[in-house]
């Protein structure tokens, strides 16, 4: 997301501070429609550790199977996976409940091969990383205040530099 987000940059580099935020904020609202990775991760593991030994090698081995299953793009495997622990979900404890019930409500946007291929991130890390870079490193100091013109100037600079083009200044 970082990279795309430069990209863009440098693609129109007349863009406001405006526009750039106004994208960020639908790529940000894209990635909360999207399942996390990790997020669904602990779900999974919360199934693996009720049906099998908690952290054991065969509960890390059926983590590790259904990762793969969402990684490739096929969710109905992985669900099948987890039929296979408990034909019965209405016997199954609260807990794995929960997690089935997550999991089912999202399996319509758990495409993670088809997100990754489009470029999409699968956890919000990258648009933390970019917030967390170009805005809140520099406009975010102790005790600066900033008017809408003076950000928007600071963040051309910032993102200028940040991106090696700082050369293309006219100075």
């Amino acid at each position: 997301m970082h990279e795309r987000l430069w990209s863009r940059r440098r693609e129109r580099p007349e863009a406001s501070f405006d526009e750039i935020m106004e994208r960020v904020r639908r790529e940000r609202e894209a990635m909360v429609r999207v399942p996390k990775w990790w997020h669904m991760l602990q779900y999974v593991w919360q199934i693996a550790n009720q049906a099998m030994e908690p952290a054991s090698a065969e509960a890390s081995a059926w983590v590790k199977a259904q990762k793969a299953a969402l990684a490739r793009g096929q969710p109905g495997l992985f669900f099948s996976h987890i039929l296979r622990l408990y034909p019965k979900l209405g016997d199954a404890p609260p807990e794995v409940k929960q997690a089935v019930a997550y999991l089912w409500k999202n399996r319509h946007r758990m495409h993670y091969a088809a997100y990754r291929k489009a470029g999409l991130p699968i956890s919000s890390g990258a648009v933390e990383s970019a917030a967390k870079t170009l805005v809140q490193q520099r406009m975010k100091q102790s005790g600066m205040r900033w008017s809408r013109d003076g950000a928007q100037a600071m963040l051309a600079l910032r993102a200028r530099l940040l991106s090696d083009r700082w050369h293309e200044l006219p100075i």
